[in-house]
């Protein structure tokens, strides 16, 4: 079972930095053409900026979840780094459940939200084929993809007894 899990997490890690990387390259060459249309041949492309705009919405979301995932979030440790080791232990599973919770309720509230856009057929501005749904499906996605690593975190660290676990790659080493 623990082998499954660890799989399915590494394909979830894959998928969201494909997600990552497809985005910041679409990105890139979306503001590069639009530039080029725009001071080359003085006809920019309307949708252009709202689409990176969207993409960009997305990246940060989902680039979220590595920088937990990963640890590489602005942290602050002093109360961590100045308590006793079973008490440090104990408040990193306190603030890996507090967080893990408040993801959820985030995720909840974005379905929420994506369902209110969806139901009343809301679509972009400029690019009337693109719903506003499917913008705004990164905010449920984002809660739960955070609170599965929050989840993931809380679970390493009752399991390893001697170490604080604080990112999820390589197999949970701190």
């Amino acid at each position: 079972m623990r082998e499954v899990l660890w799989k399915i997490d590494r394909a979830l890690r894959m998928l969201e930095s494909c997600i990552l990387a497809v985005g910041i390259i679409s990105t890139t060459f979306i503001i590069f053409i639009n530039v080029v249309l725009r001071y080359m041949f003085s006809a920019p492309l309307s949708w252009a900026e709202e689409l990176s705009r969207y993409i960009m919405i997305w990246l940060t979301f989902i680039g979220a979840s590595l920088c937990v995932r990963d640890n590489v979030h602005v942290n602050m440790d002093i109360l961590q780094t100045r308590l006793p080791f079973p008490a440090a232990k104990v408040l990193v599973c306190i603030v890996d459940l507090i967080a893990a919770g408040a993801c959820l309720y985030f995720g909840s509230l974005g379905i929420r939200l994506t369902t209110i856009i969806k139901t009343t057929h809301q679509i972009s501005t400029t690019m009337p084929m693109l719903p506003m749904w499917i913008v705004n499906l990164c905010v449920p996605l984002f809660g739960f993809l955070l609170a599965k690593n929050y989840i993931h975190l809380f679970v390493l660290n009752l399991m390893r007894k001697g170490e604080i676990i604080t990112t999820i790659a390589k197999g949970g080493q701190s």
